[in-house]
């Protein structure tokens, strides 16, 4: 049956299973042959040198320059077809490696590095060709919305394999006895894996007939490639973040067994530490490489991998501590590299143009194995060089790995450099990233978000926005975001007071504003307040615009967001607004925002409005208002809580530190009979002499401001007396500022 011209997403997303089986499968094929610890071991148990293992390390990689001469070939035998064919082959020359013992018994040891050489060499070139075939295969198979989950998914699982695989493959080569036969039979099982991956594979859509005459991939086409100049940077990245971390990584499971003083068993077992550290984090990396794009997942596995040669350097060797603390670095280096392979494969996947995508990923894969090729050549070479280095430089214990760590250590920093020029696009800033783990409750906001994604009820919906909100982790925004659109009114109000407790991200507020441009409706009230609080100054216009809308209520809630706003060029047309205000409630909005605004032009309005309020707590918000106009308002509200609930002690306590204030006897005498009288509960007359206290301030050497307030505050105290205790307060507040100010 021919293949349909096109695949729709859902056809492949049906068909991921297939492929995610048959990519653990192929890396469980890997590691009990080529890819694991077992592999290194295998070569120095064939008594290789160092520049020897490094020769046959480079091998695979380097056998990729072949890649950019497939391309003509693979289009026209079709891409699928020629991955299978060629993975089958190669799984084949990894059947060769079974000889080993025969060779070695028949023609020597000499020979047998020959061949396993030869068998390499064969197998490295049937991988370029199907890896060549590979990357516009999965680029067309795998859609670009769910690339990073779908390599986070892959990865989960291939890692479980990974771990028992490790696991099997420690305890064969411990009690395997000694010499060749226990990796002779961690490659046969490595052979049956292999074919049992390729028929998952066969499971796999092919790829639509759509190549056109720009599919070829002659010179002149990959001449064009080098002249993109964003993807030729990125290439040099890439090849020094390979250099410097292939270099490393390919001859630490013997540093650890040579410098360290580890087992065989216990070497493989560390490679238990990387797979949990890739386990643990590799939904985290693909999740937020969707959201968050390619390059700040590339950099967050570099600067990790820019840490580990520090550690490795400082390992204690024959230690006790020796294991635990390589099992912990083994853990930093499964998440270094698992961010970096899922960003870098997320980067050229969806970054290379459809158009000529085979001259982009052949050059690519090159490029990549020439790259990955130089690492272990140049590491062998530095090891013989440097042999026999020893001694002792501060706190580290040199060695002839200390070269090798060197090089990583400028590479990885290099490559960081040259990755974190790249164009960003749409994808977050690494400082903004980074900073994401570090605001607010970073598991607890991921838990909330996957919970909201699975909830149904609106109750559970509600539970889970508040949640995000408590956490307030910039993890949580674009859920925060979708909930502002859920159906439910109360998810949606609820999503409105999560947003406010949020730090203001661009996102958020333009997501507030937007709502806000709808018509006025009960959630517009809520709003206002929300973007009062989460304070952007862009919010400002938008309010403005509302003080008109005829809504007062929504009028009243905005000045109050300006006000939190800072917006001081609001002040007049707020107290304009207040003059023209009929409803007291909603005066006391606008007196809220003229005293957070510095708004000494509305004093006598404040004043008048104080006098006609009857509600206590109206008349305190008042009271607090004309309090911030004279500077600090902390005297005002330490003293409250007291007023309410022993306001006689409370007023008497306040009058004996304002007369501590002052050497003025006089002053002194009067203030202490007052707070007398108000200590022994006679309010009538402690307020009598609080009168007298506030006139005895002279007039002139206080702010003007304050001498107002003064004159409005004794009237106030005359007619009123003890009966409203919020014009004792606001008079206590005054006397205080005039005395500290």
């Amino acid at each position: 049956m021919a293949a349909k011209a096109t695949l729709t997403d859902v056809e492949k997303i049906n068909k991921m299973p297939w492929m995610i089986t048959g990519d653990a499968l192929n890396v469980s094929f890997f590691l009990f042959s080529l890819s694991g610890p077992a592999f290194l071991l295998f070569l120095d148990e064939l008594g290789l040198d160092s520049a020897q293992i490094g020769i046959m390390l480079s091998l695979v990689p380097f056998f990729g320059i072949f890649s950019p001469f497939m391309g003509k070939f693979v289009i026209n035998f079709g891409y699928k077809r020629t991955f299978l064919v060629f993975r089958t082959a190669r799984i084949t020359f990894i059947g060769l490696i079974l000889l080993t013992p025969w060779i070695i018994n028949t023609f020597g040891q000499q020979m047998s590095f020959l061949y396993v050489a030869g068998v390499i060499a064969g197998f490295a070139l049937c991988r370029s060709v199907s890896e060549t075939a590979s990357f516009p295969w999965y680029k067309m198979v795998i859609p670009n919305s769910i690339r990073g989950k779908f390599g986070a998914i892959g990865g989960m699982v291939s890692t479980f394999a990974s771990i028992f695989i490790s696991l099997i493959s420690a305890y064969i080569i411990d009690e395997g006895g000694s010499g060749l036969n226990r990796f002779i039979i961690l490659f046969g099982i490595a052979v049956v894996l292999g074919y049992l991956s390729i028929l998952m594979y066969t499971q796999v859509p092919r790829e639509p007939k759509m190549q056109t005459a720009n599919e070829s991939s002659d010179l002149q086409e990959l001449w064009l490639v080098f002249k993109d100049r964003e993807f030729f940077n990125y290439m040099i990245g890439v090849a020094f973040v390979s250099i410097g971390g292939v270099s490393i990584i390919s001859f630490i499971p013997l540093y650890m067994e040579k410098e360290i003083g580890l087992s065989e068993g216990r070497v493989v077992a560390l490679s238990i530490g990387t797979y949990v550290g890739a386990l643990l984090t590799s939904y985290l990396w693909g999740w937020t490489a969707d959201r968050y794009g390619s390059k700040p997942i590339m950099q967050t596995g570099i600067a990790f991998m820019w840490l580990l040669p520090v550690l490795w350097i400082t390992l204690p060797a024959n230690n006790w501590l020796s294991f635990p603390l390589a099992i912990s670095i083994a853990f930093i280096t499964g998440v270094a590299t698992l961010a970096w392979q899922i960003g870098w494969t997320r980067y050229i996947y969806n970054n290379t143009p459809e158009a000529g995508k085979t001259a982009y990923m052949t050059l690519f894969f090159a490029w990549w194995g020439i790259a990955s090729g130089i690492g272990p050549v140049l590491a062998g070479q530095l090891l013989r060089i440097f042999n026999g280095l020893t001694g002792q430089f501060l706190i580290f214990q040199l060695s002839a790995y200390t070269p090798l760590f060197i090089l990583s250590f400028v590479c990885v920093g290099i490559g960081f450099l040259i990755i974190s020029r790249l164009t960003p696009g749409d994808d977050t800033p690494f400082t903004r990233f980074t900073g994401m783990f570090l605001r607010g409750n970073m598991i607890r906001g991921i838990e909330s978000l996957i919970q909201f994604n699975f909830s149904g009820g609106e109750e559970r919906r509600m539970e889970t926005t508040e949640r995000m909100g408590d956490a307030r982790s910039p993890f949580s925004h674009n859920e925060l975001i979708e909930a502002l659109h859920d159906p439910s009114f109360n998810v949606r109000h609820q999503a409105i007071n999560s947003i406010s407790r949020m730090t203001p991200e661009p996102e958020l507020v333009d997501s507030l504003l937007d709502i806000l441009e709808d018509d006025p409706s009960e959630l517009s009230f809520v709003i206002t307040r929300a973007l009062g609080r989460l304070g952007d100054p862009r919010a400002i216009t938008p309010l403005r615009k509302y003080l008109d809308s005829g809504y007062h209520l929504l009028e009243a809630n905005c000045a109050r967001a300006l006000a939190m706003l800072g917006d001081v060029e609001s002040t007049p047309i707020l107290l304009e607004k207040m003059r023209q205000e009929p409803t007291p409630t909603l005066k006391v909005a606008y007196a809220f925002a003229l005293g957070k605004l510095n708004g000494v032009e509305a004093v006598p309005d404040l004043f008048e409005l104080l006098r006609e309020l009857h509600t206590e707590v109206q008349r305190g918000e008042v009271g607090l208002a004309l309090a911030r106009l004279t500077g600090d308002e902390m005297f005002y509200t330490n003293q409250w809580r007291g007023m309410r609930f022993d306001p006689s002690t409370s007023f008497a306590q306040a009058i004996l530190g304002i007369q501590r204030l002052t050497n003025d006897s006089a002053f002194g005498e009067v203030a202490a009979e007052s707070a007398n009288h108000f200590a022994e509960n006679e309010m009538a007359e402690g307020v009598e002499k609080l009168v007298e206290m506030i006139e005895s301030l002279p007039a002139g050497i206080i702010d003007p401001v304050l001498d107002d307030m003064k004159h409005r505050c004794t009237s106030l105290l005359k007619e009123f007396g003890h009966k409203r205790l919020e014009y004792i307060l606001l008079t206590l507040h005054i006397l205080n500022a005039s005395m500290t100010g």
